[in-house]
């Protein structure tokens, strides 16, 4: 890199094409020493544990696992479980499981699988035990805010307002202290919910109007912007558009990124305004954009681990963009695709 300027990332040698002789032998050996599996492919190793590993979780999960409950009447939600099978020690990460009309638990293999569940199946399970204030605050919106939300909701104007619910519902979570582990904890955080949630709805259905008026300015002049020069952008634009305002769009985001989201959809129509003055300088930076979105994308079908930073290395894409092309609006930190690289290295 030094030397020539051109970055040489690890995955731009292919290993299957060194004589066997060159490449490592792996050997994965348990605790009391001895060899569980042994191969020159790690990706085969991990394949073969694979099924091990959920044979192992399997028994682990017996009597921790189950179905069909409304209220917190199983006890203890532990934060993981662990187990000896063969003389290798497994550890599960029981969740709390959305299932529709109730909740179970499972034993997952990830403790990041098992919060992003778990924060589902609690939010589920606090919606099973409050009184939703959704279609209250539905019938006394101003006939314009009606009209608002039934021209531009991704939808209809019902499940928007089922989206703005659980979101609602996650934000007074997270301040609520995030995952309770018993009965005593979740019943706290019940009367948390119920006491705060029409308020916390109210000023989501607020942010989100406001978010969908500047999403439809945003698509009226999409639509009116098509010229030759213009298009790879406008195709891109339209692709972070869908990306940015979808059926659940509200949930995925999260109240705290709200405000964020339309300042992403003000920075598309700075981008729009200065587009036919520029068009090789956007697709300059759009190429920029694109290879951290690959990134992204490589990192989430290669497995990454960390979930949680894929997901905000996804935001920082955002942020990106709106370095790029709407520099007056502020970045909410640093970003560059050299940041983006690094953290989606530590995913």
């Amino acid at each position: 890199w030094r030397m020539s300027g051109i970055e040489v990332r690890p995955d731009d040698f292919d290993g299957e094409r060194l004589p066997a002789h060159l490449r490592m032998r792996f050997e994965i050996v348990a605790a009391d020493g001895h060899s569980l599996a042994s191969g020159r492919s790690l990706e085969q190793l991990a394949k073969e544990l694979t099924t091990t590993l959920r044979a192992a979780i399997s028994d682990v999960a017996n009597g921790v696992e189950f179905d069909g409950v409304r209220t917190w009447s199983f006890g203890e939600l532990s934060s993981s479980i662990e187990y000896v099978r063969a003389g290798l020690r497994v550890v599960g990460f029981p969740a709390l499981v959305d299932q529709g009309d109730a909740v179970g638990v499972r034993v997952l293999e990830s403790a990041g699988e098992a919060a992003e569940i778990s924060r589902r199946g609690l939010r589920r399970l606090l919606l099973l035990n409050v009184v939703s204030p959704a279609r209250a605050l539905q019938r006394r919106l101003p006939n314009q805010t009606k009209l608002a939300l039934s021209r531009n909701a991704p939808g209809n104007v019902t499940e928007l307002l089922d989206d703005c619910l659980a979101a609602a519902i996650d934000a007074i979570v997270v301040n609520g202290g995030g995952l309770p582990r018993d009965a005593a904890a979740f019943e706290r955080l019940l009367q948390k919910v119920r006491a705060e949630l029409p308020a916390t709805l109210a000023g989501v259905v607020t942010t989100v109007v406001d978010v969908l008026a500047t999403a439809h300015d945003v698509e009226k002049t999409l639509q009116a912007s098509v010229t030759a020069d213009a298009l790879p952008a406008l195709v891109d634009m339209k692709t972070q558009l869908a990306a940015l305002v979808h059926p659940g769009f509200v949930a995925d985001a999260g109240v705290r990124r709200l405000a964020d989201l339309r300042r992403y959809l003000t920075a598309m129509s700075r981008r729009l305004e200065k587009l036919g003055a520029d068009a090789t300088r956007d697709r300059a930076r759009m190429w920029e954009v694109q290879q951290a979105q690959q990134a992204l994308d490589d990192a989430r079908r290669h497995g990454a681990n960390d979930s949680v930073a894929l997901d905000d290395v996804r935001w920082m894409i955002e942020e990106l963009r709106v370095s790029f092309f709407a520099q007056t609006l502020g970045t909410a930190h640093p970003v560059s695709l050299q940041r983006i690289l690094r953290a989606l290295e530590k995913a």
